[in-house]
Formats: structure tokens, sequence, C-alpha cells
């Protein structure tokens, strides 16, 4: 929902450089670089995916998404949003102070971290019921220092347009993590720590190629321009970022890491290790697609609404996203357990049972990534922070009522429902302020839904025959690539723009 979710440190657009034939086709091939990187990792971590999983409990995965969710929060903080900063100075003598003080907050973060948690660590691990994680939170000081280089790196390196060199990073850190995994539980190795120790050691990998690499180029800048004084100006002149970015940023991530937290609080690292799974298995698509239309539309939005027309283009944003990730969002809902004991083996079911739940609140997710970027494009960024405090709210209040009554899929299915209502209420405002007729979208997506209807008879009739799931599943994907064809077949305009941006995007690419 907005850049700071959908966007990823490569894609930011300085808003005087949009408009231009040259400009915009420059985006695009930096764009498809950055997304090939990112596709890459994706896709290795999908097809090893299954692999993994039937060597690792859900235990293993629980105990390392709560390492995960500790260090993003602190992570969202430790530069105190100064890296952003890098890339907005015109010469690059400022742009180096202000990376200078970026990576003083990081230092400086990093090291408080490792203070609080020698105090009070225990108690943490107390709260969250995740006692094993003791002998590895010296490691979440050091995941946060590196989580922190690799982001301030990473925008350096947007900064000097080495678009490049940014996938090559993403592809060998997950390569990395997921060889690792591999390599330690074939070896017999199976304990959450491995899982955490590569996940250490994949953003270790990435952070040295960005860093060994930028240091060789711009060392001599850094040396000869750095000073206290020059770094002090830029701490003042961007001081905007840790005033408002950070509470937004450490909110909306804290958002994001609550059910696990609080699922570890009430329940076991199981539980936590089958919502982690079924949670990495539903934002894929977001991950691989989402984040990117978000990043096209970005540009795209800024253009149109200096011309008049960003109306037009919501509306057929919204159009598509319903038409591409409603039918799939609705069949994951009847299939999510038989897809998982299928891919992943029967003692993941649970883990189905939990995607099954959360499919139609990512389904509206989903929506608000791409349509949060016209907030932006409208300076309505206000009301992105108070909706960031509404889902916090609300997300924490679902949970701790399914976990009082103790049902993790009570729990889960309440997250769910808040979850519609809030981002279905963003989508609602963004269509608002873009003076997109609400009642026609809301027909748009009952008519997409009625599509849906067949399919769900048919996977009813097999489920109530009682064939096995890989039967269910293969029908699944039979119905979902008939639909798709459908889809591409009656969609004259949807086909027209996609062979556009082939013709001119990858030959681009590829030079």
């Amino acid at each position: 929902m907005g850049p700071a979710k959908g966007l990823r440190p490569g894609l930011i657009v300085p808003a005087a450089q949009v408009g231009t034939g040259k400009v915009q086709s420059t985006f695009i091939r930096d764009v498809l670089k950055l997304v090939s990187g990112s596709a890459s990792a994706q896709i290795l971590t999908v097809l090893t995916a299954p692999f993994i999983a039937r060597l690792f409990a859900p235990s293993a995965f629980g105990l390392a998404a709560v390492f995960v969710s500790i260090t993003g929060v602190i992570s969202a903080l430790v530069g105190m949003r100064y890296e952003l900063s890098v890339v907005l100075p015109e010469k690059d003598e400022e742009a180096a102070n202000a990376m200078a003080v970026a990576l003083g907050f990081i230092f400086l973060t990093s090291s408080m971290t490792g203070l609080l948690l020698l105090v009070g660590g225990n108690h943490l691990l107390q709260w969250l019921h995740a006692p094993d994680l003791h002998k590895y939170l010296w490691l979440i000081p050091v995941m946060v220092l590196l989580n922190g280089l690799f982001a301030a790196l990473s925008y350096w390196n947007t900064r000097k347009k080495k678009f490049a060199r940014q996938t090559i990073a993403q592809v060998a850190g997950a390569a990395f993590f997921v060889a690792a995994q591999i390599v330690a539980g074939v070896s017999g190795y199976v304990s959450g720590g491995v899982i955490v120790f590569s996940t250490v050691l994949a953003i270790l990998v990435s952070a040295i190629i960005l860093g060994v690499q930028t240091f060789s180029e711009c060392w001599q800048l850094f040396l000869h321009n750095v000073r206290i004084q020059r770094m002090w100006a830029a701490l003042k002149r961007y001081s905007n970022f840790p005033r408002y970015s950070t509470a937004s940023a450490v909110l909306s991530n804290l958002g994001w890491q609550v059910p696990t937290f609080m699922l570890s609080g009430y329940f076991s690292s199981t539980v936590v290790g089958h919502y982690a799974l079924g949670n990495k298995v539903l934002r894929i698509p977001v991950n691989l697609v989402g984040a990117n239309i978000a990043t096209v539309f970005f540009q795209h939005a800024s253009e149109v609404h200096h011309q008049g027309t960003l109306r037009a283009s919501v509306e057929k944003m919204f159009r598509y996203l319903i038409a591409i990730f409603l039918f799939p969002s609705l069949m994951l809902c009847l299939i999510g357990k038989d897809l998982f004991m299928v891919a992943f083996g029967s003692r993941w079911a649970e883990a189905g049972i939990y995607t099954q739940i959360l499919s139609i609140y990512v389904l509206f997710w989903f929506m608000a990534v791409p349509l949060g970027i016209a907030l932006n494009v409208l300076e309505k960024q206000a009301l992105e922070l108070r909706l960031v405090i509404v889902i916090l709210l609300t997300r924490v209040l679902a949970l701790w009522i399914g976990g009082s009554l103790g049902s993790a899929r009570l729990a889960l299915a309440l997250f769910s429902i808040v979850g519609v209502v809030v981002y279905g209420y963003f989508c609602f405002v963004v269509l608002r302020l873009c003076a997109v007729p609400v009642l026609k979208m809301v027909r748009h997506v009952a008519m997409n839904a009625l599509t849906f209807v067949p399919a769900a008879l048919v996977i009813a009739v097999l489920k109530d025959l009682g064939v096995t799931p890989l039967v269910t599943l293969t029908t699944s994907a039979v119905l979902l690539a008939g639909y798709y064809a459908y889809v591409i077949r009656t969609d004259t305009i949807g086909r027209e723009v996609l062979a556009k941006m082939l013709r001119k995007s990858i030959p681009e690419a590829a030079s």
C-alpha cells in the first residue's frame, strides 16, 4: 500500500523525470532489471519450497519466523529512514554525506539493539513463548545491522543506476539462502537455527556484493567529501524522514509482524510455522506481480494526473486487478488444504487451512498495493498513515480475541475479516478520491465473482465424492488455466497493451 510497501529501493523516480519518452523507456528498462532479479529470487524460492518444507518441521519455520519478525520491526527504523535521502541530492558530494548520516544511525541503532536485548531479551522471549530463540539472540543486532547496510547500499546503487548489480545481489542472496537450508537439511541439521543462520548469511552475501563494488568505485568520493559539518547539514536538510517516514514505516512493518508475535505468544512455534509458510505462499503473487504493477503504475499515475486523466487510469487498474486475481483467490479459498498437502506434505495441512482462511483478505490487500499509489500522487500520505494505525489496532484486537479464546483458526478468521473491512474501505476511499463510480465497480466485482460459480460447483462435487487432493488440485489447475485463457481471448485491449509493452521493453532490457 503505497511506495513504502509496494516499491523496493531501486524503484524511486524523481518527479521531474516523468514525462519524456526517453526517460519512460529508461524507467521501464530499469524496472525490468530489478523485476528480473526479484522474480528470479522468488521463483527459486517457490521451486525449492516443497523440498525444504519436507526437511524442516513447522516448529523450525516458526522459530525462524519469530526471529525475522523481530529483526524486521527494528530494521524499519535502523537508519531512521535517512537511507531514503541518498537518492535525492543533485550532487554526489551531498548524497555521500546523507549516506554517512544513514550509516551512522544504522550502527548506532544496531548497537542499542544489542544492549537492550542483553538487558531484556529473556523477558521478550518469555512473552513470545520462544525460549529456543535464546541461543540466537546475539544474531538479532547482526541481522539488523546487515539489513540497514543492505538498504543503504541499495539506495546508493539506485542513485548511481546500478540496477543490474542489485539484481545480482538479490539472486545471489536467495540462492545462498536456499542452498544453505538444503545442504544442512540433507545432512540432518533440521532445527530452526539452520533457517535463522541461513537468513543472516543470505543478507550478508547480498550486502557484501553491493558493498565491495560500491566501495571500490566510491571510496575516494566519501574520503574527500564526508565531513561532520556537511553531515550535520544533511541531518537537518532531510529531518522529515525520521520525523514522519520512520513512524509510518515502523507501524506498517509492525502491522505485518503482529500475527507472528501474537500467535507465538498465545499458541506455539508450530502454529507460527504453519502461519509463516501459508503467509509466504499467499504473498508470492504480490511479490512477483503486485509490487511491479504498483511500480509501473506509480510512474504512469504521476503522468496522467498532470493530464487530468487519473480517474480513467485508476478505474482501468481496478478492473484489471479484479480480472486477474479474484478467480484464483476464490479458488485458493476452496483448495488451500489440498494444495499444501500435495506440495509440502501432509504435516502442512493446517498451513493450507490457514491459507484458505486468509485468501480473501490477501485479495483486498493485493488490490490496495497498486491502488494506494494514487494517494501518493494526490499527496494524501496522512490518510495512509491513519490507515496503517487502524490496520495495526484492528489486527491486534482480532488476534487478541482469538488468542484469548484459545483458537488459532478463530484468531486468523477474525484477522482476515478485519483485513477485508479495512482494505475494502481503503479501496473505496481511493476510488472516491479519484472520482471513480463506486457502485459501477461493485457491479464489476459481482459479475467477475459469478464467473467463478461453475468452477466452485465442480470443486464442491469433487470434494463430496472424496477424491484425492491431487485430483482436486489438478482439476483446479485446469479450471484456472481455462479462466485465464478466456480472459486473454476476450480482453483485446489488455492483449494489445501487453504486446506493446513486450515489444518496447524486452529489446531494451536485453541491450
